[in-house]
């Protein structure tokens, strides 16, 4: 069979604007911006694609965030290819490279009456120049007495800067995982001692009711009720 050479149009409905590599059936190269992707193929002259036909030749082309793939007809009806026509179609990010691990900040504090609150964290992992990441994080529960909970990743973002006071939505271009810290409140250390006492016998009971409070002691506002006992009245 004789073979005619289509126009192949590839409108993009991803926007990406950085330079990427391309290899379509056989036409293989490098652009300093997507839309100068080739303009035609060739395909054999007479054969039939039924609508919304996948694409199946090599039709991909990688930049930053990884290897996209390019595949569908769009077109009403059946498609045969007697003279020029239109390629039309989807590009899909189908092996991200662009990875990040978000992990939340793990803290610890003695109890101070307060809750423990954290909502920093760190990642790993190279960002797309221009890209700006967003997170927020917080405690699972509200942590104020002595004990433990999990500081989760609430919601994160990427966006990219278009250089022209814009920016557009990129999450999606990365493969991204996320892990929980620990936020852990621990028990006030406070000793309690109870006081000493001595004098020559006199025949009456010799008492001290003096508490003695170290360690951190009591959070203020707070405190122990306690009571003394003890009494000497012999020698001894």
């Amino acid at each position: 069979t004789a073979a005619t050479e289509i126009k192949g149009i590839w409108e993009l409905t991803t926007p990406v604007k950085e330079a990427i590599t391309y290899s379509w059936s056989g036409i293989t190269g490098s652009t300093d911006k997507l839309g100068a992707l080739p303009k035609s193929a060739s395909v054999n002259y007479g054969s039939k694609y039924d609508v919304d036909t996948t694409y199946t030749k090599t039709s991909t082309y990688t930049n930053e965030y990884g290897e996209w793939t390019f595949s569908g007809w769009d077109h009403s009806g059946e498609l045969t290819i007697t003279a020029a026509t239109e390629i039309k179609g989807t590009w899909e990010l189908t092996t991200p490279i662009a990875t990040i691990t978000i992990t939340a900040n793990s803290n610890s504090k003695l109890y101070d009456g307060s809750s423990l609150v954290d909502e920093g964290y760190s990642y790993t992992g190279n960002l797309v120049d221009n890209d700006k990441l967003t997170v927020t994080a917080s405690a699972e529960s509200i942590l104020i007495n002595a004990g433990s909970c999990k500081n989760r990743i609430d919601s994160y973002s990427v966006s990219h800067d278009n250089g022209d006071g814009t920016t557009r939505d990129v999450t999606s271009y990365y493969a991204i995982d996320t892990f929980d810290g620990t936020l852990t409140v621990t028990k006030r250390p406070v000793t309690l001692t109870s006081g000493s006492a001595s004098k020559t016998y006199d025949g009456g009971a010799l008492t001290n009711g003096t508490i003695t409070i170290s360690g951190d002691g009591f959070v203020d506002g707070e405190g122990a009720t306690y009571s003394v006992t003890g009494s000497q009245t012999s020698v001894g």
